[in-house]
């Protein structure tokens, strides 16, 4: 009889402690399988950000591959997106640079709390060749489409670079056109408002010293073999020429003051919606416009970043932006 019972007290035994151990590696399963927290960046603006020819370089002008991205938008067909690089050379989203998408989803991962799962981020960039201040709303619009309102709370930053495509519009500042741009700035942030936990990040970089390219040292730089800068601009139109072509002092001064109202409008904008607008932190960076153009951060346009701009927009922007110290 005793020997009957030793054996089933001793599997009795057994299945007691597998139980245990299968309650603890469920406690621990279920720890390892916790669902990761998905992050959004969202990138607006115009062809900078969209980094346009930003897979070349002057001297150097081997484009490295083509666009990934559709030639199309919400609006049809884009050509110009057949020359950008979002993917890869955009100095907020691309794969190739120390991006700001690198840097904050590095960030995101040293900063979770210690029993979260690392985040996920999600890259969003609706930024287009061509965009004006009034396309903001637009192409924010379209991103917060790809996600759910409940999820805002986790956009960690929205970003971009705008104002270049309004300065080139005209040579004169048009009647009520600041007005029109700070209130395309706040119609677009609006979309985003809203009382919440944490604000969400809108970091702004206006237009750069457009009429710098005008200068002797920026037509006399390589592009390929003997040909120049100079010499493109006789065959290849960037749209902005108005900006660009200048022969006296006086009409450098005259193009960096259309430069400096635009960029003012924005700033007005921003201001004003980080003042007015409930669970947003708007902030105007400056220093893209404060620095002089390097020939060496040009693409191959003599017009665009290439990849050294690109990739030296990503650290001034990212070492700009005060939320992620």
């Amino acid at each position: 009889m005793k020997n009957r019972i030793l054996p089933v007290i001793l599997i009795l035994f057994i299945i007691q402690t597998l139980s245990l151990f299968s309650v603890a590696d469920s406690h621990a399963f279920g720890r390892k399988r916790q669902k990761r927290q998905t992050k959004y960046m969202i990138i607006l603006g115009d062809s900078i950000t969209a980094g346009l020819f930003g897979n070349t370089q002057v001297e150097n002008s081997n484009v490295s591959r083509l666009s990934e991205d559709p030639p199309l938008s919400y609006y049809g067909l884009r050509p110009l997106s057949l020359l950008e690089s979002k993917k890869r050379w955009s100095w907020a989203s691309g794969s190739e640079i120390n991006s700001v998408r690198k840097k904050l989803d590095g960030w995101l991962k040293d900063n979770r709390p210690s029993n979260e799962k690392e985040p996920e981020l999600k890259v969003i960039n609706m930024a287009e060749s061509g965009a004006h201040v009034s396309d903001i709303k637009r192409q924010l619009k379209n991103a917060l489409n790809q996600i759910s309102p409940s999820s805002y709370d986790h956009i960690a930053l929205i970003a971009m670079t705008i104002g270049a495509n309004d300065a080139c519009r005209s040579g004169e500042n048009r009647p009520n056109e600041a007005a029109d741009i700070s209130n395309s700035i706040q119609d677009a942030f609006a979309q985003i408002a809203g009382p919440r936990g944490k604000p969400v990040p809108i970091f702004v970089a206006p237009a750069p010293k457009i009429p710098d390219l005008g200068k002797e040292h920026i037509l006399q730089t390589r592009v390929y073999g003997l040909l120049t800068c100079a010499h493109l601009r006789t065959v290849y139109n960037s749209g902005c020429e108005n900006m660009v072509v200048w022969k006296t002092e006086d009409e450098y001064e005259l193009r960096m003051n259309r430069v400096r109202f635009i960029n003012s409008a924005i700033q007005i904008g921003v201001d004003q919606a980080r003042s007015q607008l409930v669970g947003i932190d708007a902030i105007y960076d400056p220093s893209f416009f404060e620095e002089s153009v390097d020939p060496d951060h040009l693409a191959v346009d003599c017009f665009h970043p290439g990849r050294i701009g690109q990739s030296h927009l990503a650290e001034n922007f990212w070492s700009a932006m005060p939320w992620f110290k």
